[in-house]
């Protein structure tokens, strides 16, 4: 940097700017130490090897590709994103990767005149500016070229467009699929409807207000969209990652539970939610009115419930069947509102008997009270001992344990039902062979979180975020090294911020996070307590464990993890509860998915065919095993889940899209600075953007150097080169 040159100053912590601009006029120490100009007029030095001065690019400079900038940085990536959004060009690649702002306003750039301009375009080809469409664009080209799968990853944190980019690929696809091929023609178009007729039942079932979105995705999800070797679409598949079952049972102020509920309330009919039920307002349902918000500005869930059932319709869904399915969500409503006390004996009886009488009816499975209260174990039976089976009686609290823990495991299930049903719909007319053929998978997975508190799903969902930011910046590293070899120029090893470190600490046998809470979860007594102290007393000492004393909590109260885009405390329920005033779900309780055998049987005996339908395979499993199981781990069933994601992500060609939400006022025009800078980090871009910088800090595109330089050149070279820009600088 030199005498004259702008730049951006490190602003100080809690500024609203987290970069100001600032003025060179003086060079000290070879470069090392500057005198800077600042906003206001003072005069101030900086040490360059504190990063505390960052080189500007010239005032008013605005590129498609943050890659294209002279100055490749932190507050160079910030302010390019910021004066694009606020002329409206929400698109703006970083390499092969596409940084989506949502607008929060519909922009005309999403027509079939539009979609033109990308077809048999290359991401970043000239005349074909930053676009979603260019990623559909990408991803169809190779699955018709080389007849192998490609994924196209989107991530960004609640509110961030990811569904409506997801809506905007299958649009394109659709487009493009029929434009090659006279087969495809209407059929990606009728599956996108399929899809898109499909979503109000995805998103009653697995959507719910938070914090900082009232409509936000409490799962991930996978949507492969097979196409045969014409280009025709064949079919879709949807899976899904990690419901957040525990809010089906736990909400806190000013959160929802998931739409279907309210849905169920307000416009179901009294035949589906039974008599009891129909007699209680919304404040009066325990599942409900945890949180003081019940209804929505802006959203009718009457309304809803018109549009979650015409979506059942439309999938072929029975009259009978969305009967059942009803009734059962009104099982668990009154299931909720079942109550406990406790004797001198610390023995749990119930309080609320007539939700228990209006629950028994809606489930269908005979009398709850002896699972609810109690449970029976048996010792003996080997070496021709004779076996004898005794009961537990549970304390109030442990009841209340077993009664979430039928609310989850049934809601989860019903989730898993309606999803099955949604693949029926839109899988195509021979599952096998269209599982078969080459895909472009659309991964809408959840970002990274970090809150004033955190909990399990926190620690699960950031643990996804460590996995796929390792696997998103090998495949940032890969591409350099092949943009090298394309140019022609040498290759030098480029160091980068390598997790696995953290992902060891969270997942490597025995001592790992998630495998210390499975051990915590078989150890007789333990506690969440216990199981903080134990990650704290094995991990204290690594470099990816920071102490407590940070967050000002105790060993037992919690612990931090070192993450890559950084620090989060994770809390006790103790904890949160205190801070909330509402009850909130052990550790220990959240990871364990496990139902007593005697629950099973008595859920696969039930009445409600749907409910027989879900439990009975479970049931049938627990009485073959000479054993039956007293632990289910949440935590390792979403360690393979997204270890099996990862191998089908290492098998296709990657894409990458990362979805920032601009403000939390979800309000057009608007741009929150600190809040977009936080998450171009938690998405990787910056490291991305470091990577870049390392291995091939300059990128003028050749179209620019032609533009500039052709008419300066000699007839001979301009002969020889033709009006190739490429040929031109070479």
């Amino acid at each position: 940097m030199r005498v004259g040159d702008p730049c951006w100053l490190r602003a100080p912590k809690g500024q609203t700017e987290p970069f100001s601009p600032g003025k060179i006029v003086n060079v000290q120490q070879g470069g090392d130490r500057l005198t800077v100009l600042k906003p206001d007029g003072t005069e101030a030095a900086f040490d360059l090897k504190n990063a505390d001065v960052f080189a500007a690019n010239p005032t008013g400079s605005n590129a498609p590709d943050h890659c294209a900038l002279l100055h490749l940085n932190e507050p160079s990536v910030l302010e390019n994103t910021r004066q694009r959004f606020l002329v409206d060009d929400i698109y703006t690649y970083t390499g092969k990767i596409l940084i989506a702002v949502n607008p929060f306003k519909t922009l005309p750039i999403y027509e079939e005149d539009y979609m033109a301009k990308y077809k048999e375009k290359d991401v970043g080809a000239k005349g074909a500016m930053p676009h979603v469409f260019a990623m559909g664009e990408a991803a169809f080209k190779h699955v018709k070229r080389h007849g192998a799968p490609t994924a196209i990853i989107m991530s960004g944190e609640s509110g961030s467009g990811k569904t409506e980019t997801t809506k905007y690929l299958m649009r394109y696809l659709a487009w493009r699929s029929e434009s090659i091929s006279q087969k495809a023609e209407g059929k990606l178009t009728t599956l996108a409807d399929a899809i898109l007729k499909s979503n109000p039942l995805l998103e009653a079932f697995g959507n719910a207000k938070t914090v900082r979105n009232n409509n936000s995705s409490r799962f991930g999800k996978m949507m492969r969209l097979h196409f045969e070797k014409s280009g025709a679409v064949a079919g879709a598949f949807i899976k899904t990652y990690l419901l957040e079952k525990s809010r089906a049972v736990a909400i806190t102020d000013p959160e929802r539970n998931y739409h279907v509920f309210y849905q169920l309330m307000a416009s179901a009919p009294d035949e589906h939610k039974g008599a009891h039920l129909s007699k209680l307002k919304p404040e009066q349902v325990h599942m409900i009115n945890q949180s003081k918000c019940i209804a929505l500005t802006g959203t009718d869930d009457a309304d809803g419930y018109a549009k979650t059932t015409e979506a059942m319709k439309a999938l072929g869904v029975s009259a009978d069947e969305q009967a059942q399915l009803l009734s059962l969500l009104s099982a668990l409503l009154l299931l909720g509102n079942v109550s406990f006390e406790q004797d001198d004996n610390d023995k749990a009886f119930i309080s609320a008997s007539e939700a228990l009488a209006a629950a028994e009816e809606r489930l269908g499975c005979g009398l709850l009270t002896q699972n609810l209260t109690s449970k029976k174990m048996s010792r003996g039976g080997k070496g021709g001992q004779r076996n004898s089976v005794y009961t537990i009686e549970y304390s109030k609290s442990q009841a209340e344990m077993v009664r979430d823990a039928v609310i989850k495991a049934i809601y989860t299930s019903a989730f898993d039902w309606v999803v099955t049903k949604v693949n029926a719909f839109i899988c195509g007319t021979d599952y096998e062979k269209t599982s078969s053929l080459p895909y472009v998978g659309l991964l809408d997975i959840f970002g990274f979180e970090n809150f004033k508190l955190n909990s399990f799903e926190q620690l699960c969902i950031n643990f996804a975020n460590e996995k796929l930011q390792q696997f998103f910046l090998l495949q940032v590293f890969k591409a350099e090294e092949e943009l090298h070899v394309k140019e022609g120029v040498p290759w030098k090893e480029v160091e980068f911020q390598d997790n696995a470190p953290c992902i060891d600490l969270l997942e490597k046998p025995p001592n790992g996070i998630l495998r210390l809470l499975d051990s915590q979860c078989k150890t007789p007594n333990a506690t969440e307590a216990t199981f903080c102290k134990e990650i704290n007393t094995t991990h204290g000492k690594g470099g990816f464990l920071a102490p407590t004393r940070l967050k000002r909590l105790r060993d037992e109260e919690g612990f931090i993890v070192r993450h890559y885009a950084g620090d989060v405390a994770y809390h006790t329920s103790a904890v949160v509860s205190a801070s909330t005033g509402h009850a909130e779900v052990p550790w220990l309780e959240k990871n364990n998915d496990t139902l007593q055998e005697e629950w099973l049987g008595q859920l696969a005996g039930s009445s409600n065919a749907i409910l027989a339908e879900l439990f009975r395979p479970a049931h049938e499993a627990a009485t073959k095993a000479k054993k039956t199981a007293s632990f289910s781990s949440v935590g390792k069933r979403f360690v393979n889940d997204l270890n099996s994601l990862l191998v089908e992500l290492r098998s296709a060609k990657a894409f990458f899209i990362r979805c920032i939400k601009p403000n939390m006022e979800q309000a057009a025009k608007s741009f929150t600075p600190t809040m977009v800078l936080d998450q171009l980090r938690c998405s990787g871009v910056v490291e991305a953007v470091r990577v870049m910088q390392e291995a091939f800090p300059t990128r003028i595109p050749f179209e620019d150097i032609h533009g500039r330089y052709a008419k300066l050149m000699g007839e001979e070279v301009v002969r020889e080169c033709g009006d190739d820009p490429a040929a031109f600088c070479e």
